[in-house]
């Protein structure tokens, strides 16, 4: 059975130690452990240094043994990468990479406004001037109703217009596309699909 019979700081030290065959040691003053291979301990032909594979790594951004790094060390980082790295809180990251900073507000959207600034527009499924639109639950958004012909027709608005066309029309014609006569009637609607 072997025993670890506890950390020292000196050759001394370790042949002072009393142990068997197979009990070991660590040694501080040399950073790594010492086993007993023969009696008597206080014999250093007694002890065998215990081997480790040397790490892979031998060197960091040029420096060796024991390493503290700064963001000066990254010499293969742009400018933008050191200050991220030298951030003290995420409001500062996001400045050095030009983010735009967090700002108060549910239901909005960060964009470029047309003077390639910042800006927080806001969105709603409500017809609300100066937002953006989005669907809700049911897939459905909602606009108002339309005063010039650019704008968005609602279902109503296309409801009551085909009814009003429809009622002061001759006749009604709903066909393909490819099925529409060469001319049309005054007075007849053509809806195709």
């Amino acid at each position: 059975m072997t025993e670890f019979l506890g950390t020292v700081a000196s050759q001394a030290a370790m042949l002072a130690l009393t142990g068997q065959r197979g009990d070991w040691c660590t040694r501080t003053d040399l950073g790594t452990d010492f086993q007993l291979i023969a009696e008597p301990s206080s014999t250093l032909a007694s002890w065998r240094q215990m081997t480790y594979p040397a790490s892979p790594i031998s060197t960091v951004a040029g420096r060796t043994g024991a390493i503290t790094l700064t963001s000066s060390d990254l010499t293969d980082s742009t400018a933008t990468g050191r200050s991220v790295v030298q951030a003290t809180d995420a409001a500062a990251a996001r400045t050095a990479i030009g983010a735009l900073q967090s700002q108060a507000g549910a239901n909005s959207v960060y964009v470029k406004n047309g003077s390639s600034a910042d800006a927080l527009i806001s969105y709603s499924s409500a017809t609300t001037a100066s937002t953006i639109m989005y669907r809700t639950t049911g897939g459905v958004t909602s606009v108002g109703e339309p005063t010039v012909s650019t704008h968005a027709a609602t279902k109503n608005y296309v409801d009551t217009t085909t009814v009003t066309n429809v009622s002061g029309a001759a006749g009604l014609w709903i066909g393909p596309v490819g099925s529409l006569p060469g001319t049309g009637t005054t007075g007849v609607l053509y809806v195709t699909y």
